[in-house]
């Protein structure tokens, strides 16, 4: 980072590098989920095979996920919320069905323990801030540029 991005920046940078060694631990273990998702996948049967095979691709896409937030956390209006909604609906499910089912317990503490991470780094990186540029973006997006260097709106 450079000094004058430094003093534009509106986050310290401890903040953002803070959040973004939490969301690269995420991504690599949602990537190490994945990877051990493609033996369940390949042994698993027919009754269960379509939803290993979902559960291993939501590792991938979560991997991701948590790798453009780290790198970018101030870009992706909606995503943030999006992930820390996913993490804790499932962590509500796991509570619900208690110690019923076999996955019950592990799906609460490893997504209780995400949904921590995320609301973390969404606070250090102030992920928020995305927001305001989607809604500059589209402002933007609203005005086209003429040959002559004059501008006019998209609508009129």
């Amino acid at each position: 980072m450079t000094a004058s991005a430094a003093a534009t920046s509106p986050v310290a940078r401890w903040r953002d590098r803070a959040a973004s060694i939490l969301l690269i631990i995420a991504a690599v273990g949602a990537a190490v989920s994945f990877f051990a998702a493609i033996d369940k996948v390949t042994g698993a049967g027919p009754a269960t095979r379509v939803v290993e095979t979902w559960r291993m691709l939501g590792f991938f896409v979560f991997s991701g996920l948590f790798l453009l937030l780290a790198w970018r956390p101030r870009l992706y209006a909606g995503v943030w919320e999006l992930a820390f909604i996913n993490k804790a609906a499932l962590v509500l499910v796991g509570l619900a069905y208690g110690g019923t089912y076999l996955d019950a317990r592990a799906l609460t503490v490893f997504d209780g323990s995400l949904a921590v991470v995320i609301a973390v780094s969404y606070v250090l990186s102030k992920g928020y801030l995305a927001w305001g540029v989607a809604r500059r973006g589209a402002a933007r997006a609203m005005l086209i540029e003429l040959p002559t260097g004059q501008r006019t709106d998209r609508a009129a």
